[in-house]
């Protein structure tokens, strides 16, 4: 048998030379300088670049949890405007600039008689006390319209946080579905900038992540969509969309698996959450009449169901909604874990109370997760809507918190204090309602306050 010839593989090798070792280097050729004459084999394509993903490893607590229980007073933003509709979501957004954070509130409404038009309000924080800023700080009359979920992020790259809403409006038959609201930083106010994000139809958006998907700088998106519209495909699929950068966001929903983007399967909640510490953010979807599942990020961007089981759900997945979760390392391991809201059936399903679950499934490492709910989780009543589960640190231990609020059943809103092996209970009011809760530091003395959302704004401001 001839000898093989020696490719040369030095970096000295011209294109002239390697096109004439095509025959005696190809996989399939024989001897050499027999002078054939079949075409040129193409040059194998160039592998992909390395993923630039790299983990960072997070701050974890120094010290033991304290499992501080804070003291609150309440105190009543009377200066504001009462809503037109219901206020549901606000975030701190430090808007001009000056180091002290704004109110961004969006107002919403359940479940309504007929379409609306809720408005953005701003609150600022000023030595008189809180005045409505809005026109100030607000431009381009953004409409948000039954916001389900918000991204604060800087997606412009301006080096200051920018704000966009995610709702599925009017929450009735026909189910219309909305546009959701971008509004960029710039100049000291927020800009509406909706043709930033591709959109060519309405969505019924009742979840969204937002992270740097592909390791290239910018924060990118994932929009859940949970409805397909009527007639069927009247409304947008599950988007995920990249950044150029500059806050144009591209359609790359293909990197997505096609059970999302075809409807097969449905979701209510999504996070994004590295869960094998490869640096490159995974995206963990909760389950809507379906189970939930978790998405591995191959590094650039590209998603594809985990080869992993997830533990079971809490409920039957034909009766299952997870309205929301949350990824944080509860056991400061170096593991992010997930923490989930679930429902036992849609809302307009009037058959008897709703039957909820608070599920804490820990990492034990690569994305593999086991349910410590029994151990974790302390006994609550379990009964009535909920709606917010917020991850903060309370009472800065530096171990993770939970706030679950924005419900039927007040007797289980409230703080769930993170003691190091177990969250423990604590009651936020007389358990006589549940109302939409946020965490912002409202009175600039470095601790996290609560601001209730409801016909007025209260603050339950931390001793």
């Amino acid at each position: 048998m001839p000898q093989r010839p020696i490719c040369d593989r030095s970096p000295l090798a011209t294109l002239a030379v390697l096109a004439a070792l095509v025959a005696g280097c190809g996989g399939g050729g024989g001897g050499g300088g027999d002078g054939g004459t079949g075409a040129a084999a193409s040059p194998p394509p160039a592998p992909a670049a390395p993923s630039t993903c790299r983990y960072q490893a997070p701050v974890r607590a120094s010290t033991p949890a304290t499992g501080r229980v804070p003291e609150f007073e309440e105190q009543f933003l009377t200066s504001l405007p009462r809503p037109v509709y219901f206020r549901a979501y606000m975030a701190p957004v430090d808007i001009d600039g000056d180091g002290t954070p704004e109110m961004v509130i969006a107002e919403t409404a359940y479940p309504g008689s007929n379409p609306y038009g809720a408005r953005v309000q701003v609150a600022r924080r000023t030595p008189a006390g809180w005045i409505d800023d809005t026109a100030a700080l607000v431009s381009g009359n953004p409409v948000p319209d039954h916001v389900r979920d918000m991204e604060i992020a800087d997606f412009n790259g301006d080096g200051r946080p920018d704000v966009l809403f995610n709702g599925h409006g009017f929450d009735a038959a026909p189910f219309p579905g909305a546009r959701n609201q971008l509004l960029l930083s710039g100049g000291g106010r927020l800009t509406l900038a909706n043709d930033n994000l591709a959109a060519t139809r309405n969505s019924f958006t009742h979840s969204s992540a937002s992270a740097d998907i592909d390791c290239d700088g910018d924060v990118d998106l994932y929009e859940g969509n949970a409805f397909w519209g009527n007639p069927r495909g009247s409304l947008a699929a599950p988007r995920l969309l990249a950044n150029d950068g500059r806050a144009r966001f591209g359609d790359v929903s293909t990197r997505l698996p096609s059970t999302l983007t075809d409807f097969s399967r449905r979701y209510l909640s999504a996070e994004f959450c590295d869960v094998n510490n490869d640096g490159a953010p995974d995206l963990f979807l909760g389950g809507f009449d379906n189970p939930s599942e978790l998405l591995v990020n191959d590094g650039y961007g590209r998603f594809s169901r985990s080869a992993t089981a997830l533990p079971a759900d809490a409920f039957p997945t034909n009766r299952m909604q997870a309205i929301e979760a949350r990824c944080l390392d509860i056991d400061q391991d170096g593991w992010m874990d997930l923490v989930q809201l679930q429902l036992d059936k849609p809302f307009a399903d009037a058959s008897g109370p709703v039957q909820r679950r608070q599920l804490v499934w820990r990492n034990l490492g690569g994305g593999r997760f086991e349910d410590v709910t029994a151990t974790w989780m302390p006994t609550l009543r379990n009964t009535g809507f909920m709606t917010v589960l917020r991850s903060l640190d309370i009472n800065a231990d530096g171990w993770p918190d939970l706030l679950l609020a924005a419900g039927e059943n007040g007797q289980d809103q409230g703080l769930l204090i993170n003691n190091g092996n177990r969250f423990v209970f604590s009651r936020l009011g007389d358990g006589s309602y549940a109302a939409p809760q946020m965490e912002m530091d409202a009175d600039g003395d470095g601790k996290l306050d609560l601001v209730e959302l409801t016909d007025t704004v209260r603050i339950r401001r931390q001793r």
